[in-house]
């Protein structure tokens, strides 16, 4: 039948080209053809979900979260609430979406937060079913990879058997620092001790896939405290207990604790500008002595364990988010949920009354669409270079000429050229070098934006 609808589609665009007259019926009839030509999105196989809940906040954070303390039965109740919504938002998704995007199992699957490790197992699982009932379906087998982020002190042995036994099968360790001064006065809830207990947790369970989170820059911190760090992360790379680390250099967020005090680098409480770029170093040199690869501006992992999530965000593969604050990433649209619960609770409400389409325009608390990048824009290959710069794996020139057209490629070589730590691989891939190009990355990235915006490249689609 599409066949058939093509071949009519063409003899009537033959038609019109000889300029005979077409019946405004049959010229409808070409034009819905045509559309059916047009690929369908891709479906998205890659899914975030948001588990705002923290005991505490740190001084540091600016995301979406809620605090819910230590009490059992009142974090519970609110895990059970929550569950329930999201459970809601799956549903009515689905239910949006049938028409326009086909549902597949998913690849990855992220609960990032937040501490999603405060849910309560049960309401994993039943979060997990509404996804499976959806069509995104999670391979327990492990096909699907499955991360849920963890804090140390905030689980025990039959909790992460619960966790487990939903199908995670990665766990991203929110460690931070191995020193207790510099845990305190960051505003974290646990010690070093506590970090020990997880990971023997982690290994007891059978988790084999475990990543943790440094951050760099920290109050208090030091080259010589942030060696020690780095000793240790290197230790349990090496012991087998730990196969990929998230290094991040301290961001300091208006709003936050940190942003309201003032802080600025070497005022005496944070590292200096070049303490700061020397600590990025030694992450470098540390962890692949350790055997890692450096294979993203703040991401490490032993060979065959990079975040295959984290991935498809730095490919800009189509990905689901559900949840308070989660963003989506849907047929070249992103849009986000808003940042409170309240706010994320009317979302879910036009959702299941109004779709999709009618969610994304509620604005409250930091929700509706954020932007929407036209195949083949300058706005789209601005993204495309920014995100694979990111990567060891560089930006495919070749790919970039099929998708945008050779003067975009020359463009950008041409920006990237005067650059140092600049390499192109086999004459495809430019990339930038690990760890000297990673650290000037922002400034090699904007020099190619204002390349782009400024020569008018005039890409295969011209809208922005």
């Amino acid at each position: 039948a599409l066949a058939l609808a093509l071949a009519l589609a063409l003899a009537l665009a033959l038609a019109l080209a000889f300029s005979m007259r077409v019946p405004a019926a049959a010229l409808a009839l070409a034009t819905a053809a045509l559309a059916l030509s047009a690929p369908a999105p891709a479906p998205p196989q890659n899914c975030y979900v948001h588990i705002p809940f923290c005991t505490q906040r740190c001084y540091y954070c600016d995301f979406p979260i809620r605090i819910v303390g230590r009490g059992e039965e009142s974090r519970v109740l609110q895990s059970e609430r929550y569950a329930e919504l999201l459970q809601r938002e799956i549903a009515a998704t689905a239910r949006s979406l049938a028409n326009d995007v086909a549902a597949a199992p998913l690849r990855t699957l992220y609960f990032g937060g937040g501490t999603p490790s405060l849910m309560e197992p049960a309401h994993l699982h039943s979060v997990v079913a509404a996804l499976d009932a959806a069509g995104w379906a999670v391979d327990a087998g492990g096909a699907t990879e499955f991360t849920m982020e963890m804090d140390p002190s905030t689980f025990d042995a039959p909790r992460l058997d619960g966790f487990v036994s939903a199908g995670v099968n990665r766990v991203s360790l929110g460690v931070q620092s191995f020193n207790d001064e510099i845990l305190v006065g960051a505003g974290r809830a646990h010690r070093s001790a506590d970090v020990d207990e997880a990971l023997a947790l982690l290994g007891n369970a059978g988790v084999g896939d475990v990543s943790v989170d440094l951050i760099s820059g920290m109050p208090g911190q030091t080259p010589a405290s942030w060696e020690q760090d780095l000793g240790q992360l290197a230790e349990l790379v090496r012991g087998g207990a730990v196969a990929h680390a998230s290094v991040y250099d301290l961001q300091l967020e208006p709003g936050t604790a940190f942003g309201r005090q003032g802080l600025s680098a070497g005022d005496g409480v944070l590292p200096a500008e070049a303490d700061a770029a020397g600590m990025y170093r030694a992450a470098h040199a540390a962890l692949e002595a350790a055997g890692m690869e450096h294979y993203e501006v703040s991401n490490y992992a032993l060979p065959g364990r990079r975040s295959r999530h984290n991935f498809s965000y730095w490919r800009r593969a189509p990905f689901l988010g559900f949840g308070m604050g989660a963003s989506s990433f849907l047929d070249g649209r992103r849009f986000s949920r808003p940042r409170t619960l309240s706010g994320y609770k009317l979302w879910v409400e036009v959702l299941e009354g109004e779709g999709l389409e009618a969610a994304t325009s509620v604005e409250a608390d930091g929700g509706g669409q954020t932007d929407e990048a036209a195949p083949g824009s300058v706005d789209a290959l601005c993204e495309d270079v920014m995100l694979a710069l990111r990567t060891a794996d560089g930006l495919s020139l070749n790919e970039t000429q099929a998708r945008y057209g050779a003067a975009a490629v020359e463009c950008v070589r041409a920006a990237a050229a005067g650059a140092e730590h600049v390499a192109v691989d086999d004459g495809d891939r430019l990339r930038l070098e690990a760890p000297e190009g990673f650290l000037v990355s922002n400034d090699i990235i904007s020099t190619i934006f204002a390349a782009l915006e400024e020569e008018d490249w005039g890409g295969q689609d011209a809208k922005r």
